[in-house]
Protein backbone atom coordinates (compact mmCIF):
# COMPACT_ATOMS: atom_id res chain seq x y z
CA UNK A 1 0.00 0.00 0.00
CA UNK A 2 1.22 3.46 -0.52
CA UNK A 3 -0.05 6.01 1.11
CA UNK A 4 -0.35 10.19 0.48
CA UNK A 5 -1.76 13.64 1.44
CA UNK A 6 -4.27 16.25 -0.09
CA UNK A 7 -2.48 19.39 -0.05
CA UNK A 8 -3.91 23.09 0.44
CA UNK A 9 -4.94 23.11 -3.29
CA UNK A 10 -6.35 19.69 -3.11
CA UNK A 11 -4.20 17.80 -5.38
CA UNK A 12 -3.32 14.18 -4.02
CA UNK A 13 0.41 13.58 -3.05
CA UNK A 14 1.91 10.78 -2.80
CA UNK A 15 6.48 10.48 -1.65
CA UNK A 16 8.40 8.37 -4.12
CA UNK A 17 11.69 6.94 -3.93
CA UNK A 18 13.83 7.05 -6.55
CA UNK A 19 17.03 5.11 -7.64
CA UNK A 20 19.47 6.10 -9.62
CA UNK A 21 21.45 3.09 -11.91
CA UNK A 22 24.58 4.78 -9.68
CA UNK A 23 23.32 4.40 -6.50
CA UNK A 24 22.17 7.78 -6.18
CA UNK A 25 18.56 7.86 -4.16
CA UNK A 26 15.80 10.88 -3.86
CA UNK A 27 12.70 11.12 -2.45
CA UNK A 28 9.86 13.19 -4.17
CA UNK A 29 6.59 14.50 -3.33
CA UNK A 30 4.82 13.67 -6.51
CA UNK A 31 1.03 15.10 -7.59
CA UNK A 32 -1.00 12.01 -9.20
CA UNK A 33 -2.56 13.32 -12.59
CA UNK A 34 -5.59 11.35 -13.85
CA UNK A 35 -4.89 13.25 -17.37
CA UNK A 36 -1.71 12.24 -17.73
CA UNK A 37 -1.31 9.19 -19.48
CA UNK A 38 2.56 8.19 -19.03
CA UNK A 39 4.05 6.80 -15.81
CA UNK A 40 5.90 9.95 -14.29
CA UNK A 41 7.23 12.94 -14.98
CA UNK A 42 10.75 14.56 -13.11
CA UNK A 43 12.06 17.70 -13.78
CA UNK A 44 15.79 17.99 -15.33
CA UNK A 45 17.72 19.17 -12.33
CA UNK A 46 16.32 15.91 -10.72
CA UNK A 47 17.12 13.54 -13.72
CA UNK A 48 21.14 15.18 -13.55
CA UNK A 49 21.25 14.67 -9.99
CA UNK A 50 20.30 10.84 -10.20
CA UNK A 51 22.17 10.47 -12.91
CA UNK A 52 19.63 8.66 -15.19
CA UNK A 53 19.45 7.64 -18.74
CA UNK A 54 18.25 8.72 -21.27
CA UNK A 55 15.70 7.56 -23.37
CA UNK A 56 14.12 8.01 -26.79
CA UNK A 57 11.72 11.39 -26.79
CA UNK A 58 7.93 10.70 -27.09
CA UNK A 59 5.05 12.52 -28.21
CA UNK A 60 2.71 14.00 -25.46
CA UNK A 61 -0.67 15.54 -25.52
CA UNK A 62 -1.28 18.38 -23.12
CA UNK A 63 -4.23 18.87 -21.19
CA UNK A 64 -5.34 21.92 -24.19
CA UNK A 65 -4.98 19.19 -27.16
CA UNK A 66 -1.45 20.57 -27.72
CA UNK A 67 1.38 18.03 -29.14
CA UNK A 68 5.01 18.25 -27.84
CA UNK A 69 7.79 16.13 -28.13
CA UNK A 70 9.82 15.36 -24.77
CA UNK A 71 12.73 13.96 -23.45
CA UNK A 72 12.07 11.03 -21.36
CA UNK A 73 14.79 8.78 -19.21
CA UNK A 74 15.06 5.20 -17.41
CA UNK A 75 13.84 5.72 -13.96
CA UNK A 76 13.48 3.08 -11.08
CA UNK A 77 10.53 4.19 -8.12
CA UNK A 78 10.24 2.30 -5.44
CA UNK A 79 6.73 1.03 -5.79
CA UNK A 80 4.23 -0.61 -3.52
CA UNK A 81 7.84 -1.75 -1.60
CA UNK A 82 9.11 -3.40 -4.61
CA UNK A 83 11.50 -1.57 -7.21
CA UNK A 84 9.65 -0.85 -10.31
CA UNK A 85 11.86 0.44 -13.90
CA UNK A 86 9.54 3.13 -16.02
CA UNK A 87 10.00 5.59 -18.36
CA UNK A 88 10.03 9.20 -17.34
CA UNK A 89 8.86 11.96 -19.02
CA UNK A 90 11.31 15.44 -18.75
CA UNK A 91 9.41 18.27 -17.92
CA UNK A 92 10.06 21.28 -15.73
CA UNK A 93 7.78 21.53 -12.84
CA UNK A 94 6.22 19.38 -10.23
CA UNK A 95 6.47 15.43 -10.38
CA UNK A 96 3.62 13.70 -11.69
CA UNK A 97 2.57 10.18 -11.38
CA UNK A 98 0.26 8.91 -14.33
CA UNK A 99 -2.50 6.59 -15.41
CA UNK A 100 0.26 4.10 -16.55
CA UNK A 101 2.03 4.38 -13.07
CA UNK A 102 -1.45 3.52 -11.41
CA UNK A 103 -2.27 0.63 -14.02
CA UNK A 104 -3.94 -2.47 -11.35
CA UNK A 105 -4.02 -0.25 -8.66
CA UNK A 106 -7.11 1.02 -6.67
CA UNK A 107 -6.80 4.50 -5.64
CA UNK A 108 -8.87 6.62 -2.50
CA UNK A 109 -8.54 10.42 -2.21
CA UNK A 110 -10.13 11.60 0.56
CA UNK A 111 -11.01 15.18 -0.32
CA UNK A 112 -13.11 16.46 2.04
CA UNK A 113 -10.42 18.50 3.74
CA UNK A 114 -6.77 19.37 3.36
CA UNK A 115 -4.38 16.85 4.59
CA UNK A 116 -6.97 14.27 3.32
CA UNK A 117 -5.97 10.94 3.41
CA UNK A 118 -4.57 9.38 -0.27
CA UNK A 119 -4.22 5.30 -0.73
CA UNK A 120 -3.32 3.62 -2.96
CA UNK A 121 -3.58 -0.05 -3.12
CA UNK A 122 -2.32 -3.26 -5.71
CA UNK A 123 -5.97 -4.57 -7.13
CA UNK A 124 -5.91 -8.46 -6.60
Amino acid sequence: MIEGTVNAALQAIIRLQLLGPTGRTAYVDAVIVTGFGGFLTLPPDLVAKLDLISGAPAQATLQDGAEVTRETCTATVMWDGRAREVVAQITSGTPAVGMSMLAEHAVHVDVAKEAGRVVIEAIP
